[in-house]
């Protein structure tokens, strides 16, 4: 049996040198994206430019009540769906150097429209600071970036 990774996340530690050299937004169809372009080199030593696209804020959960709460966490937009991204900090052994280093893993799942209700009352640091002004303010609708509504089948027959 093929191991699953449908809605599981693996972000490790960069291989080689990388460099966000610009930072800002992107205009598509009349909506801001927040983009950065980051500048690498492949294994054949091509240096090369890639785009990469924002897809909401995630935050550092400093007071973890109990080990199953995620390190890191936020609700995201991929492909036009929002998300709830949890990630735990793990360490591993990089076969090429033979170092340890330090990587994210967890999981996707569906949102939890009340996660940033209570988040001043879970002591969520970068939420507070946020909130009061001293980090890039966000509204909760971007954190959450609400799915579309579908509309109720219509039943009737028309005769």
């Amino acid at each position: 049996m093929e191991y699953d990774n449908t809605n599981r996340v693996s972000l490790f530690q960069p291989k080689e040198k990388k460099d966000i050299i610009f930072d800002g937004t992107i205009n598509c169809d009349g909506t801001d994206i927040k983009a950065i372009i980051v500048k690498a080199t492949s294994r054949e030593g091509t240096p090369y430019r890639n785009v990469y696209i924002s897809a909401g804020p995630i935050y550092l959960n400093e007071n973890k009540a109990k080990e199953t709460i995620p390190d890191v966490g936020g609700t995201i937009n991929l492909l036009g769906m929002s998300k709830r991204i949890g990630l735990y900090f793990k360490e591993y052994i990089d076969k090429q150097s033979n170092k340890t280093k330090q990587m994210l893993s967890g999981s996707l799942r569906e949102p939890n429209p009340d996660y940033l209700d209570g988040a001043h009352e879970s002591k969520r640091n970068d939420y507070l600071d946020a909130k009061n002004g001293s980090a890039p303010q966000i509204t909760q609708a971007e954190a959450i970036q609400e799915q579309p509504k579908t509309e109720e089948p219509n039943d009737e027959i028309p005769f």
